[in-house]
């Protein structure tokens, strides 16, 4: 998806930028932290528990095993080098995974028309 000279650290750069320049423009009660401060009101659990999540993410202080954000990362990079596939979240006793790669079906690809084509290849 991204070309290989693209780093964290210009994302981190690129995402500060944006915010930035969402908070000098946002319109008035609609700066990010009040917005959170919304979602603690409405959600206040969910709230704390996905901030938290992200910090711990961030400082690295739980195990990439068992990172929500480390796994989805993982999850799509897996993805989009092995083609299309399906995954399923599971247990998988005395690897610490969660993830497990479930294969896709094979997948034939016939011509809707076949049935109709003449021993040429025409339609009829």
């Amino acid at each position: 998806m991204f070309s290989k000279r693209v780093t964290g650290e210009m994302a981190w750069v690129a995402m500060t930028l944006g915010i930035i320049a969402y908070e000098i423009f946002a319109p008035e009660n609609e700066l990010l932290s009040e917005a959170v401060d919304r979602f603690l009101v409405s959600h206040p659990i969910l709230t704390r528990v996905v901030v938290i999540a992200v910090a711990a993410h961030l400082l690295n202080v739980i195990p990439n095993e068992v990172d929500p954000i480390h796994q989805i990362a993982t999850l799509s990079r897996v993805r989009s080098s092995q083609g299309l596939a399906t995954y399923r979240l599971r247990r998988v006793r005395g690897t610490g995974s969660i993830l497990e790669l479930v294969e896709p079906p094979a997948i034939s690809f016939t011509d809707p028309l076949d049935h109709m084509k003449l021993g040429d290849g025409h339609v009829r």
